[in-house]
């Protein structure tokens, strides 16, 4: 999902700026978005599945637009036929021939290898139009305001912004417990030639980057799909990764291609591995604590066993179509 406020005033241009009327009408927008924000201060993501191979994530608030990549018509009936209707929203089809000789077939965690989890190598490809966007996985409730994660200001030439596996320590007896990884080792191959080449000790702390913040205009300066893409292509080849590691195929481009140049979110913003045990739980100071909770792993909140469904749950909006439904015991759905 791709995250995007509703333009100001400002942004919208001054055209009839000496027209009275319009300068009026103006004014109106203006005081009428402030209610909107005000009303929505406490914005949640809401959650869905949408087709039967796929989730996807509906920002609840009106003034905020939103991506959805889903080639599924399903989705579009979620949203209009539920009480997510009043918001603003854009379904985005990704292309997956984009992925030809870059992903090899890998049985250990096929969910990993679906198109749409290499959506986010792809952002300025998309028709998105905006200078900055926050990428969330589908697997994940806002609890804060996001447009608190907007605001966050990007370090000069930084063109994304993570929070790393290092920064929350309330949380590392959990991922300890569990046997998470939280660094470069646990993702790449250093027995390999092409990583020992990258210089990057294997000690070095980790990011998750199913929640991040992207400065497009920088990402493209950068060329960083292609920078990807060059070790997507590598890892075809030579195999340095593979989902059989901890952060699956898709993490370590990112953890490759970004190391030492991303910008530091707030641990809060991004407190993860909620779905790599269905027994591990987080105590109820931190879940509350948190602006985003997410189900990384296999043991998500709409299947069963997971942990902390009563917080899915509470922001789960049931399939108008009746195609799906939460796999829960004894049948309940």
């Amino acid at each position: 999902m791709i995250y995007k406020p509703y333009p100001t005033v400002a942004e919208r241009g001054k055209t009839h700026c000496n027209d009275p009327k319009h300068m009026q009408e103006e004014k109106q927008a203006a005081y009428s978005q402030r209610l909107r924000i005000q009303k929505h201060k406490r914005k949640q993501l809401y959650s869905s599945k949408c087709g039967q191979n796929m989730t996807s994530h509906c920002y609840s608030s009106p003034w905020s637009p939103l991506c959805l990549f889903s080639p599924h018509l399903g989705c579009r009936q979620y949203i209009e036929e539920t009480e997510l209707r009043g918001i603003r929203y854009k379904i985005l089809e990704f292309n997956p021939m984009v992925l030809r000789g870059k992903v090899k077939p890998d049985s250990s965690r096929p969910d990993l290898l679906h198109p749409l989890n290499f959506v986010r190598f792809y952002l300025p490809l998309l028709d998105i139009n905006h200078e900055k966007v926050i990428y969330l996985d589908d697997d994940v409730i806002v609890q804060g305001d996001v447009q608190d994660l907007f605001n966050i200001q990007l370090k000069p030439g930084h063109a994304a912004a993570f929070a790393t596996d290092c920064d929350l320590p309330s949380t590392h007896e959990m991922v300890r417990s569990i046997g998470m990884q939280t660094t470069y080792m646990g993702f790449l191959d250093y027995r390999k030639q092409e990583v020992k080449d990258l210089g990057i000790n294997p000690r070095d702390c980790s990011f998750n980057p199913g929640v991040f913040v992207a400065d497009i205009s920088e990402w493209k300066k950068q060329k960083i799909t292609k920078q990807l893409e060059r070790w997507m292509e590598e890892n075809f080849r030579q195999n340095i990764y593979s989902s059989a590691m901890a952060g699956g195929v898709a993490t370590p481009p990112m953890l490759i291609v970004f190391h030492g140049k991303y910008t530091t979110l707030d641990p809060l913003w991004h407190v993860r591995h909620l779905g790599w045990s269905p027994d591990a739980r987080y105590p109820e100071s931190i879940l509350q604590e948190a602006h985003l909770l997410h189900w990384n792993g296999p043991f998500k909140p709409w299947n069963y066993p997971a942990v902390h469904l009563d917080l899915w749950e509470r922001w789960f909006i049931p399939d108008p179509s009746g195609s799906f439904s939460l796999v829960r015991p004894d049948g309940d759905s």
